[in-house]
């Protein structure tokens, strides 16, 4: 379920974790699909595309109609040639049938964190956050946002249910529907021990206090959490 960003969980992490140093990419497909979906059909053909590391995947817990796809790659040479076959070539023919709704497909550069989107095996629930930013915003104003992680994120670190944690920028844009526009977007992902433990921070002080800093810089964002599995 997508939560207004003035109210949202949000943590993170950019200080604390190291900057990756070597340019590494994710794809990210949000897939609305019927509970008999071949997809496991579907992931056997991403593993074979030259580039791909690892896939994972799993359905969210507030909405359980759509799967999280995600593709670390460890050559983004095919990474475009990814997202045009699931949006509409073989990969697309493949889960068409089972589609109940437009698949959204976007690719993210790690900044920080393991350089993968997630070590997923260490993380027994894991939060994706989504932040919009405004439709105008500039490069100086970008770097004022990363610089506001500073307080979110070693508060995140502190907390007893944090596990992992990762972040980078979408490459291009991202619709945001709290606007009806495309944006240009940033994707953060925690592990957490349980879906309880993010709440649980997001009660405190800490929290709304961090979070606050951020808001100038986005004109919304989404947050969900996903039992990941890899392919």
């Amino acid at each position: 379920m997508r939560v207004p960003f003035y109210i949202c969980t949000i943590p993170f992490f950019k200080y604390i974790l190291p900057c990756v140093t070597a340019q590494k990419m994710s794809t990210i497909a949000y897939l609305p699909l019927k509970e008999d979906a071949p997809l496991h059909r579907a992931l056997e053909k991403v593993k074979q595309i030259a580039g791909v590391s690892q896939a994972y995947y799993g359905r969210r817990l507030e909405d359980s109609s759509i799967v999280d796809v995600i593709i670390d790659w460890s050559s983004t040479t095919n990474a475009s040639k990814l997202k045009d076959s699931l949006l509409s070539g073989e990969l697309n023919s493949i889960i068409k049938p089972a589609l109940t709704g437009l698949p959204t497909c976007f690719t993210m550069q790690h900044q920080w964190g393991p350089g993968t989107f997630l070590d997923t095996n260490q993380n027994p629930v894991t939060e994706i956050a989504t932040f919009f930013f405004l439709p105008n915003i500039d490069d100086q104003q970008l770097g004022e946002f990363d610089q506001a992680f500073v307080s979110l994120e070693q508060a995140v670190a502190a907390q007893p249910g944090h596990v992992t944690s990762g972040a980078g920028h979408i490459t291009g844009t991202v619709d945001n529907p709290d606007i009806g526009a495309p944006v240009k977007g940033f994707i953060a992902a925690v592990g957490w021990t349980s879906p309880e433990a993010h709440v649980n921070f997001t009660k405190t002080p800490e929290f709304g206090q961090s979070l606050g800093k951020l808001i100038p810089f986005l004109s919304g964002n989404a947050d969900h959490h996903v039992y990941f599995q890899k392919a």
